[in-house]
């Protein structure tokens, strides 16, 4: 684990003017909060699954579509480069870096495309135990299951160049043979969370909606990168030749 973590600091600090360069999905995150009932804790936008059937009108179903495929095309080009750059710092390798840098379009469509469908799937669930009345509690957790099986799929979308279904397969193949690899990955996600929690706590007393943008712009340019980074650092441990 130190190792990866020595290894993320390093990309991380020695990429870091084009992790803010490509950080503009904050913009739309932004854009996106005021729609519906949505609410912001540690940097992160919520949802309340029941504006979804209850409030909505097809004015507001438009624009809200528009502006979450518009914010997941953003993240999608955002991690596609940040897992890139991590992939070709470790293999230093120029025919892959032609390669990837050729077929990097296709890497953020594909990326793009798992996260309308994982989206797509959650929304579903959530409305779905909302209809039936389920607490905010289980709603979440069942989220968090549909979701912790595909944690690594971006990476292995990209370092496996892998189609979607391919590559939740691989992905859910991975979790099963290195389960501490997610235990890892959602540690230091805790982590990062609670610290992101505690100082939109801390600046609530001093904010009435400032300190929400001050954990998104957090989010976006340090705990996001770092956490895919991250994530990819520990995906290529698979391989015998990593020496992370």
């Amino acid at each position: 684990m130190f190792k990866a973590i020595e290894k993320t600091n390093r990309i991380y600090f020695s990429t870091l003017n084009l992790t803010v360069y490509f950080s503009v999905f904050i913009l739309f995150s932004l854009i996106l909060l005021p729609l519906f009932s949505s609410y912001v804790n540690g940097g992160a936008a919520f949802l309340r699954f029941t504006s979804l059937y209850r409030d909505i009108t097809l004015v507001t179903a438009l624009v809200f579509v528009l502006v979450g495929l518009i914010s997941l095309l953003s993240l999608s080009f955002f991690i596609s480069a940040i897992i890139s750059v991590v992939k070709l710092r470790e293999t230093l390798d120029h025919v892959k870096f032609t390669k990837a840098v050729s077929t990097f379009t296709r890497y953020v469509v594909k990326v793009f495309m798992f996260f309308v469908l994982m989206s797509a799937l959650s929304i579903a669930v959530g409305v779905l135990l909302s209809i039936v009345g389920a607490p905010v509690a289980i709603t979440q957790l069942a989220l968090f299951v549909v979701w912790i099986p595909f944690v690594f799929t971006p990476q292995v979308l990209i370092i496996e160049d892998l189609d979607i279904a391919d590559a939740m397969r691989d992905a859910l193949k991975f979790v099963k043979k290195a389960p501490q690899a997610l235990v890892l990955y959602f540690l230091l996600g805790f982590v990062f969370t609670l610290a992101l929690v505690v100082i939109e706590t801390y600046l609530g007393q001093y904010f009435i909606w400032e300190h929400k943008i001050a954990s998104i712009v957090l989010l976006s340019l340090f705990v996001v990168p770092y956490l895919q980074m991250f994530a990819t650092e520990l995906y290529i441990r698979r391989y015998a030749v990593s020496t992370i």
